[in-house]
């Protein structure tokens, strides 16, 4: 799929999505109306833009890799461990509800809460691997397969706090976050693989 410049009304539409796959759990709670209402257009507009929905998703779920793969890299130039890393990354998740639902709910190019193998597609493959290499400083004889597989694990699990935090499951405490942090620090160190 190749994808063209967005414009303005391209932008609204594709962050409207993101937030109402936020707020409704998932795609499949709304409709192209319910976007078409929200940026205050036609629905005629999305379907002469994007063609259908899947596309739009498609566009979406790239544009929330995007935002964490950024948010990610900023964080790992100032946070020197795995620990204050794993803390900003939270930080950042929870600050971005709608990043953290439509990745939770929706899940292609981000790895879903609830996926427990890494993606068959090459492509997404590649940006997890190189995002494992970058965030945990691997060594260059370290495997893209294990690289890929300790950003899958690391970002899978803070999606899951981040998300129990915003559900309010649990409450927004110091305490609350080291505890899982700790959990993830040693659940990553205490892996066989990866070996970075």
């Amino acid at each position: 799929m190749s994808f063209r410049r967005l414009d303005n009304i391209d932008e609204k539409i594709i962050d409207a999505t993101i937030a109402l796959s936020a707020l409704q759990q998932g795609w499949r709670g709304f409709a192209t109306k319910d976007i078409a209402e929200r940026c205050h257009i036609s629905e005629y507009v999305i379907f002469k833009h994007f063609g259908n929905k899947q596309t739009l998703l498609a566009l979406a779920d790239k544009k929330v890799c995007q935002a964490i793969t950024e948010g990610a890299r900023d964080i790992a130039k100032r946070e020197p461990d795995l620990q204050s890393f794993s803390a900003s990354m939270l930080d950042w998740l929870i600050q971005h509800p709608d990043i953290t639902f439509f990745s939770l709910n929706f899940g292609h190019g981000v790895p879903h809460a609830s996926e427990t193998q890494l993606p068959n597609d090459a492509v997404c493959s590649k940006i997890w691997a190189e995002n494992g290499r970058y965030i945990f400083k691997a060594d260059p004889s370290a495997s893209d397969f294990d690289c890929a597989f300790a950003w899958h694990f690391l970002l899978r699990n803070l999606l899951d706090f981040a998300g129990f935090i915003l559900l309010k499951n649990v409450e927004d405490t110091p305490e609350a976050r080291a505890l899982p942090l700790r959990i993830l620090s040693e659940g990553i160190s205490l892996e066989k693989e990866p070996s970075l």
